[in-house]
């Protein structure tokens, strides 16, 4: 009995051997697929994690789009006002350009004036020249006759018809009788006969 004792003794060794490899290969396999799940739980936590970064760049966008489309209703208003302001301006512009021609309109009045007095300035300027001509003539024609009035018998011939001299002659102002003042004197000798 003790060689089947010992071979009982060696089988259940080596039953147990092979129970505890059994065991330790199965181990083996559960901790390969317990590692497999568990990387396959990292990569699915790390698509997660990237769908949550991705959730919130789109909620960042959804955000931003939001916010743009509220400042797309300001600008819409912002617009509107801009229309408002620029029919304001159009109608200042109107007025302004009615009063640039109204002005225009007046210059041009001014100039047509100014030139209408310029030239009578002009017709004054030539009739005033025609008259000094004028009066610098009678001078002359009185300095030249008038030593014709001082002679005697000439005197004597003008007191029988009673009329003064100025009425025949043109003299200047001031002098009925048509001699000389003490401040005309004669500039011209007398002719000779």
């Amino acid at each position: 009995m003790g060689i089947e004792s010992d071979q009982l003794l060696w089988l259940a060794l080596a039953a147990t051997a092979i129970t505890l490899l059994f065991a330790v290969l199965m181990i083996a396999v559960s901790t390969r697929k317990i590692r497999e799940r568990l990387l396959e739980l990292d990569a699915l936590k790390r698509s997660i994690q990237a769908s949550q970064g991705n959730l919130t760049e789109i909620r960042r966008v959804a955000d931003r789009t939001l916010l743009s489309l509220q400042q797309l209703s300001g600008i819409g208003l912002h617009f509107r006002q801009i229309k408002v302001e620029h029919l304001r301006l159009s109608k200042k512009l109107n007025m302004i350009s009615s009063a640039i021609d109204a002005l225009g309109g007046l210059l041009q009045l001014r100039d047509d004036i100014k030139r209408e007095r310029n030239e009578e300035i002009k017709e004054i300027a030539e009739a005033s020249r025609s008259l000094q001509e004028w009066r610098s003539r009678v001078s002359a024609v009185y300095s030249d006759a008038g030593h014709l009035f001082e002679s005697e018998p000439i005197r004597e011939l003008i007191d029988q018809f009673g009329s003064p001299p100025t009425s025949h002659t043109a003299g200047p102002p001031g002098r009925s009788d048509g001699r000389t003042g003490p401040s005309q004197k004669r500039t011209r000798p007398r002719r000779q006969r």
